[in-house]
């Protein structure tokens, strides 16, 4: 994460500055949920897959903004340049999911979703191992399209973007 938003190359939105530490400290507890998440995932990609899919995704999704993060997401003024951010404000965390219902029927609330990085991330990983898994009939690379629109389209730039991220920090290997 450190590698894609090092610290100071993000402009501060009001009210969301953090030191280096702070980032550090904030990297680290994403990266721990992204561990969980991944871990505890029944899909057949693998935990590293899956871990970098979850990077791949808050990545594009929110660049690990610290809003975005911890809640609530800076919106400005109504009507204003930053007014659409986090889906008009009904997407939360750096997965920029949505509240859902269980198959029980209970709902998970944004704020559920805002306080717990681990449900959110398990929430975002099984949304994108639904979308790869549910658009067979897609190249593989534009399945995650059903991640970014809730259906599986064809020629989203976005979908391109997120999968090839992927694939770039699935293949990376840190230096000893």
């Amino acid at each position: 994460m450190l590698s894609l938003v090092p610290h100071g190359t993000r402009r501060d939105l009001p009210g969301w500055s953090e030191t280096p530490e702070e980032m550090m400290a904030r990297y680290g507890a994403i990266g721990e949920a992204i561990e969980v998440a991944a871990l505890a995932s029944k899909s057949a990609y693998g935990d590293r897959a899956e871990a970098a899919l979850l990077v791949a995704l808050a990545m594009e999704e929110s660049a690990f903004a610290p809003d975005v993060d911890k809640g609530p997401c800076y919106r400005g003024t109504r009507g204003g340049a930053w007014w659409s951010r986090c889906d008009g404000g009904t997407s939360y965390s750096v997965w920029q999911v949505k509240a859902y219902r269980r198959s029980d029927g209970t709902l998970v609330t944004g704020t559920e979703l805002q306080a717990s990085r681990t449900l959110a991330a398990k929430r975002a990983l099984s949304l994108a191992t639904g979308a790869l898994g549910g658009c067979k009939k897609l190249p593989e690379r534009e399945r995650l399209s059903a991640y970014l629109r809730g259906t599986c389209r064809e020629g989203l730039a976005g979908a391109h973007k997120r999968y090839d991220l992927w694939k770039r920090v699935e293949a990376w290997n840190p230096k000893p």
